[in-house]
């Protein structure tokens, strides 16, 4: 009868010592808004960078050009974030008219620029590679879709 109360209190032990490990997936490092805009930017530069083939003159060139792009896009979604945010706190029909001007102003803005970029990319590689930098951008978007997981449901 001892030597039975002693083997369930071992077991009961190693249960609870195998089971108290936590889970096998450790807690990522919090990272600021920005150093994880620097992150992004970066596998997408080098992505990009890897995927066309550069040269290190096209490279250079193509980094010069695409952080402006890239800083010029971010700058646009900024503005429309703003305009949204005064829609949400404001709920006037005022702030949903700046809002659609926002948005409308934004979306010409960043179409314009695309193609601005595009036709600079011209300039300094290939058609072969500015169409593979296309075909990157598509594909990177996609790569990232299935990498970050989704974003955990907040209760209303």
């Amino acid at each position: 009868m001892y030597k039975k109360f002693i083997s369930i209190i071992i077991c009961s032990l190693i249960m609870t010592s195998v089971f108290a490990q936590g889970p096998s997936n450790p807690p990522r490092a919090k990272v600021s808004k920005q150093q994880f805009h620097k992150q992004m930017f970066e596998k997408k530069r080098l992505y990009f960078i890897e995927k066309m083939d550069l040269t290190e003159t096209e490279s250079a060139a193509f980094t010069t050009l695409f952080t402006k792009y890239n800083e010029d896009i971010r700058s646009s979604h900024t503005r429309v974030f703003r305009a949204s945010q005064k829609c949400e706190t404001e709920k006037s029909e005022e702030s949903y008219k700046n809002f659609i001007d926002v948005i409308t102003t934004e979306k010409k803005y960043q179409g314009d620029r695309e193609a601005e970029f595009i036709k600079s990319l011209k300039n300094i590689m290939s058609a072969e590679k500015v169409f593979k930098y296309c075909d990157a951008e598509r594909d990177f978007k996609m790569l990232m879709m299935k990498e970050v997981p989704p974003a955990p449901k907040q209760a209303k």
